[in-house]
């Protein structure tokens, strides 16, 4: 990082969002993606002056994760549901 960079505001954000998906709340993998993306883009636009790359980067990936993982256990708990009813 230069001098002249600025870290984005809210690269660190994505990465909260992205830890707490992974670790307690379901809710913040979606938040993280969308808006990792966001600031992702928004990083990538700077053209080099604006930093929080790695933060908004791994946040991105975090999140991607967790949505991931919430989506496989509703599909996995709604099959064993149904599978487990009885007729």
């Amino acid at each position: 990082m230069t001098a002249e960079e600025v870290v984005h505001p809210l690269a660190m954000n994505v990465l909260v969002w992205g830890i707490l998906g992974v670790c307690c709340c379901a809710v913040g993998g979606p938040i993280a993606w969308i808006r990792g993306r966001r600031v992702l883009r928004d990083i990538a636009a700077s053209g080099g002056t604006m930093g929080g790359r790695s933060e908004a980067l791994v946040g991105y990936v975090l999140g991607i994760i967790s949505t991931l993982y919430t989506v496989l256990f509703i599909v996995v708990g709604v099959a064993y549901i149904v599978i487990t009813r009885k007729p």
